[in-house]
């Protein structure tokens, strides 16, 4: 019976000895309380509320421990805050300091929210511009407040807009008729849902149907290369995009025809005063009747050229007379032929005298 108690008193305490492990574990877990001494510097922060922050509280830089609260004093109305910075961390000089809460027990530690600049740092003893408070529960109540009346007043004129819409049969039968409404446009649209995933109509083939895409990505890889063509100055395109001297031409083409349109427009105007061969048969009545006469004169010349009348007309229409030139052109020719044999027989006799004289 002895042993049974001694066992028991040994498990009771063994008990013990590991819960107060345990609750000393906890405590530097969720206090931060650290051993030894380290080397720091100083730095200063006030507040307007320090609720629930604690001297010794650790404080931490993008979620590293790079200090611990000194002490906390009151001046002037607002609370002083000394902090004791390791040695081997540097806070920059655009630093805020801020109250925050974490773990369960609702433990407060101040946390430095580094600004834009990297430097310069806070030399030691330095206060701490930028500071923010914690927001106390009776803020958080006070700013609530409003909102939860709000809520109350919206919900007072949603029920009583609802109690006005449905108190009367008529309107619960709109309501009825609105939600069967609905309720057919949901089952035709999940109709038309479905359509449209079997490939059926126009929708469902360009959703369903990968020759659309397929001719698409076709377009954009033709149009690709004409581009990659074009920018590589290949065919005429590509040259009229980059070709310079292309451009040059052009100008110069163009400054030409407006020259030229200003030498028509002049000689249009000299045209228009009646100046010059042409300009005077544009404006000269008479000419134009002299003109027509002379023409109808040759008409008629050429008529009785046509009928045989006079020299021209014989000459054009009497095919003796053809005959006649015909026959006088050959003995021309045959004489001349004569003349040429007999000429340098006569050449020869000539020779011949003078000769023997």
């Amino acid at each position: 019976m002895q042993d049974n108690a001694a066992t028991l008193a040994v498990k009771v305490g063994a008990f013990v000895l590991v819960a107060l492990a345990a609750l000393v574990y906890l405590s530097i877990t969720f206090t931060g309380v650290t051993s030894g001494r380290r080397v720091g510097y100083a730095l200063q922060a006030t507040f307007d509320d320090v609720s629930g922050l604690v001297e010794d509280a650790s404080v931490r830089m993008a979620g590293i421990e790079v200090g611990r609260v000194q002490r906390i004093t009151l001046e002037e109305g607002r609370a002083r805050v000394g902090l004791f910075i390791y040695d081997e961390f540097r806070v920059p000089a655009d630093v805020q300091a801020v109250i925050r809460t974490r773990g369960m027990l609702g433990d407060r530690y101040l946390q430095l929210l580094p600004g834009l600049q990297a430097e310069p740092f806070l030399a030691a003893g330095s206060e701490i511009g930028r500071t923010s408070s914690p927001v106390t529960f009776d803020e958080l109540v006070q700013e609530a407040a409003p909102v939860l009346k709000d809520i109350r007043s919206i919900a007072s004129v949603v029920n009583d807009t609802a109690q006005s819409v449905l108190g009367d049969e008529e309107s619960r039968q709109a309501v009825r008729s609105t939600l069967a409404n609905l309720r057919d446009l949901t089952a035709s649209i999940n109709r038309i849902s479905a359509g449209v995933e079997a490939g059926q109509g126009t929708l469902g083939l360009l959703v369903t149907d990968d020759s659309l895409f397929r001719q698409a990505k076709g377009f954009l890889d033709r149009f690709t290369t004409l581009a990659t063509r074009l920018d590589s100055t290949e065919g005429t395109l590509g040259r009229l995009l980059t070709d310079d001297a292309l451009y040059v031409d052009l100008r110069d083409m163009a400054r030409e025809a407006r020259q030229v349109a200003g030498g028509l427009n002049t000689v249009v105007a000299r045209l228009n005063q009646g100046e010059g061969f042409l300009g005077k048969m544009i404006r000269d009545e008479g000419l134009y009747g002299r003109l027509a006469n002379a023409v109808s004169d040759l008409e008629a010349t050429l008529a009785a050229v046509r009928s045989g009348q006079g020299t021209l007309g014989k000459l054009v229409t009497d095919p003796s007379l053809y005959d006649e030139t015909k026959a006088a052109v050959q003995n021309v020719n045959r004489a001349s032929t004569g003349l040429q044999e007999q000429l340098p027989v006569s050449v020869l006799g000539t020779v011949v005298g003078v000769a023997i004289q």
